[in-house]
Parts: C-alpha cells; sequence; structure tokens
C-alpha cells in the first residue's frame, strides 16, 4: 500500500472523517454528479460563495502498483482557478468524500503577509490545505447536505481529535485574503520568470555554465530539521545533535553527518535508530516522519520508552494520537489522499 505524505493535523481529520458512518453510497458516478448539481445550484451556495468556481466530476478508478488509491480535487488553471474538477475514486464513492473535495474548491489556497511578498520575501505566502477555515467549510457543507447524523457525527469526531474549526464569520475574509496573497504570489513569479529569461539571454553562448536545481537527498530533510531547530544567531549543531541522539542510540557528530548526507533511507539497523532518534529530537511531526521520511519506530528497531529519553513531548504527542484512534477508531476505509 501507498503511503501518502500527510502532518499531524491532516492525519486527525481524515482520522474523524473515518471515524462517523458516511450514510449513503453512490451507486454510479451520474448520482454523485446529481448531488454536486444540487449544492452548487441552491440558495446556501449562491448566498455564501456567490463568486465561486465552477466544478465538475469524473469517476477514477486508478490503483497504483501497491494498491495505493486517491480522490482530489484539481484547479484547472495554476494560479486564481474559476474552475476546478474533482476526481472521485470508485472506493469513495460516497458525500463525506464529495462534500471534502468540494469544500477544497472554494476553501483559502493560500495565506501569508502580502507586505512580505511586495518586498521581494517568498516567505511571505504558505499553501493552506486542511486548516480551520477548510474544516469550518467543510462542517457547514455536511450541515446542509450531509445524511442522517452525518452534521453531529462530524463536530463530535473533530473534537476528539482536536481538529480546529474556524468561526463561519472568519471564512470570508479567510478566502479574500487568500486571493491577495495567491496575486501577489503570482506576481512574485513572474517576476522571477522575467529575470531568469533575461539571465538566460545574457549567459547565452558564454561559457559560464547552466544553473541547475539540485536534487535533495533523503537525508537533507533531517539536515534542513536541524539547521530551522536552532536560532538565527546560533544554528543547532551536529554535536548538540549527537548528545541527545545517544540517549538511545550512542553516536557521534560524524553519525549524524552521514545520515544528512545519504540519498536515500539506510538499510542497517543502527543508522535507523540514529535516524529515528534524530527526528525525534528534532521535534519532526510524527505523521510527516513516517509518511515522507518512511520513518517509523518498528521499522527501525527501537522503542517508544528509548526515545522518551531523546523528546518526551514527542511520545506524549504520539501516545495521545494512539488514543484518538483507539477509542474512535475508523468505520470505513480512507486510504489514500484526498
Amino acid at each position: 500500500m501507498v503511503t501518502f505524505v500527510l502532518d499531524t493535523p491532516t492525519w486527525c481529520l481524515y482520522s474523524a472523517e473515518g471515524s462517523i458512518d458516511p450514510g449513503v453510497v453512490f451507486p454510479n458516478i451520474a448520482t454523485a454528479r446529481a448531488m454536486l448539481r444540487r449544492i452548487l445550484r441552491s440558495r446556501w451556495w449562491s448566498d455564501r460563495y456567490p463568486d465561486g468556481p465552477r466544478i465538475s466530476l469524473r469517476r477514477r478508478s486508478i490503483v497504483d502498483d501497491d494498491g495505493g488509491f486517491e480522490s482530489f480535487a484539481q484547479p484547472v488553471t495554476e494560479w486564481l482557478p474559476t474552475a476546478w474538477r474533482i476526481e472521485l475514486h470508485e472506493a469513495h464513492l460516497n458525500p463525506m468524500v464529495l462534500m471534502h473535495e468540494i469544500a477544497h474548491c472554494i476553501a483559502p489556497r493560500w495565506t501569508g503577509n502580502v507586505a512580505e511578498i511586495h518586498r521581494d520575501r517568498a516567505t511571505g505566502a504558505r499553501r493552506a490545505h486542511h486548516d480551520g477555515v477548510f474544516a469550518a467549510i467543510y462542517s457547514e457543507m455536511v450541515g446542509q447536505f450531509g445524511t442522517g447524523t452525518n452534521s453531529a457525527d462530524l463536530a463530535e469526531a473533530y473534537a476528539h481529535y482536536q481538529v480546529p474549526v474556524a468561526a463561519l464569520v472568519d471564512v470570508r475574509s479567510a478566502i479574500d485574503l487568500s486571493n491577495e496573497v495567491e496575486a501577489a504570489a503570482l506576481a512574485f513569479r513572474q517576476c522571477l520568470d522575467e529575470e531568469n529569461v533575461r539571465l538566460q539571454a545574457e549567459t547565452r553562448g558564454s561559457s559560464r555554465p547552466a544553473g541547475r536545481v539540485p536534487t535533495l537527498g533523503w537525508g537533507e530533510a533531517l539536515w534542513l530539521s536541524r539547521r530551522r531547530a536552532g536560532t538565527s544567531r546560533r544554528k543547532l549543531s551536529q554535536e548538540a545533535v549527537a548528545e541527545l541522539v545517544s540517549a538511545a542510540e550512542p553516536c557521534s557528530r560524524h553519525d549524524i553527518a552521514k545520515i544528512e548526507r545519504l540519498k536515500t533511507m539506510p538499510d542497517d539497523r543502527r543508522s535507523r535508530r540514529v535516524a529515528m532518534s534524530m527526528a525525534v529530537a528534532l521535534g519532526i511531526d510524527p505523521v510527516w516522519c513516517r509518511t515522507a521520511l518512511g520513518l517509523a519506530r518498528w521499522d527501525c528497531s527501537i522503542e517508544l520508552w528509548e526515545l522518551k529519553l531523546v523528546n518526551h513531548k514527542w511520545v506524549e504527542l504520539v501516545d495521545e494520537l494512539n488514543e484518538m484512534i483507539q477509542t474512535r477508531p475508523p468505520l470505513w476505509a480512507v486510504e489514500g489522499g484526498r
């Protein structure tokens, strides 16, 4: 089974959705399209989202070699889209997933500081995804068009998994801010493209090598995390990380440096223990650690009590997530990205 890259907030939202009965199952994609039309033609939609995008829907049946599948909403254009296409996998033919994807079509795509972007700082813009505003839009839609006890069940599930839900009065301003940030980010991108075209014209015929984007290796994610864990004046050293990691697996700064240079995940037991302990020491999101880096303690021959010696707060978070899903387990399959 393919593991889709998630972080803890997204895992909590997906787990909350998967813990409630989705209600009816669409017998075919035509029935799903009928529900989509009913939502888009409703008074609620026209009042809430009078400038909402056009949305089309088609059935998806692709399963990859490892059995992974996904449903998704995709903008027709890269920037400031006015139309979206939803692809609903046949394993996700129910109103809850359909409404999840519709919510993506109207939820804010960006957040950030417009003034920072105007000062030529790309870090002023960040992608928004399954945030509190998305949860608010989705929750309200389920309240309007869900079946049975979907709405109450979803509210209870969100509370159980500690999913933040924004106030409805803040939704419109968040969407407006998203559009402003995206427009500023687009202008910034266009300036960069124009500058690149100019530089390419100047260097055409020159003996200087062309610029290239380097490929990041597996260990560089840990290197970046270490660099960000320090302050602007003092970066967290490899020696300091090695001291933290040594509480579970004795190592030196040379071991940390070796991990950071790796192009792929290590195969040997000791290196995996060092890498897992390093991720914990740096406080890397445990869900992202597993889905993006492929690091899970059971694959690294390391126990939670050992990792607790490295970073007890990280282990407490893992214990909390485990308790959440044990006390409110999934009722239906939600594998795959959404």
